[in-house]
């Protein structure tokens, strides 16, 4: 609504820039041969999620709590081992989490083999379009970008059995991609998630739901490694 002197209008705020509105994450996952994996890293949100997570860390008290709430989400079972916030009371620049956690039960022992995921699963069909069809457009909130860029790293004489196909994949109301690299100190993914709408009519939700179903796919993906001396074997990208 906008009032001036002399009437009052309607109108509709639009979409904020995907360009500007994301969040970045970079991190290390560190597997020593068990179950459990080490992870350091971190986070920077830009646009409108900045002002939620200052919202939410408010409260000094609570803030190793929410934090691994939040971490939870995607990690279950993980425990915030050390935190740094940075630029949270800094209004003209994006807050950043500077994170170390355990995640106890991230690998498992299949065989001779372990495994690993290669992401944490995204779940969109279920958190966004889990209808078979729509009568009226789904509302996704704003367009955001959100890219997280992990770089695992195993120990000496593990070999890796088979890794994540990269997959890219452009709509017009989103764009996912994949990105699967053998690096000198590791395995590299790369994963970005774009949605550039903040509306999917009726007639696009199938496509919409066919989008989040392929990105779920991708992200289910599993690291196998061996660690009593298999051969490296690198999936088709």
């Amino acid at each position: 609504m906008v009032l001036d002197s002399e009437n009052v209008r309607f109108t509709q705020i639009p979409p904020l820039d995907p360009e500007k509105n994301f969040t970045e994450q970079v991190q290390d996952i560190v597997w020593s041969g068990n179950e459990a994996v080490t992870m350091t890293g971190e986070f920077i949100v830009h646009g409108v999620q900045a002002p939620s997570l200052r919202r939410a860390l408010q409260d000094v008290a609570q803030r190793r709590e929410t934090l691994e709430r939040l971490f939870n989400r995607s990690f279950p079972g993980s425990e915030l081992v050390s935190y740094e916030l940075k630029d949270l009371d800094d209004f003209e620049r994006p807050p950043r989490l500077d994170f170390e956690l355990n995640v106890p039960d991230m690998a498992r022992k299949e065989g001779s083999n372990w495994v690993i995921p290669g992401s944490s699963e995204t779940r969109f069909e279920k958190r966004l379009a889990p209808q078979s069809e729509r009568e009226h457009p789904l509302v996704i909130a704003q367009p955001d970008n959100a890219t997280i860029t992990t770089l695992f790293k195993f120990p000496e004489g593990a070999r890796t059995i088979r890794l994540p196909e990269s997959v890219s994949i452009d709509k017009p109301f989103g764009r996912f991609s994949f990105e699967v690299n053998v690096k000198p100190e590791g395995v590299e993914i790369q994963r970005s998630v774009q949605f550039l709408h903040p509306k999917i009519s009726p007639k696009d939700y199938p496509e919409f739901k066919r989008f989040c179903q392929e990105i779920d796919k991708a992200t289910r993906q599993l690291i196998v490694l061996d660690t009593e001396g298999g051969q490296h074997v690198r999936a088709n990208p």
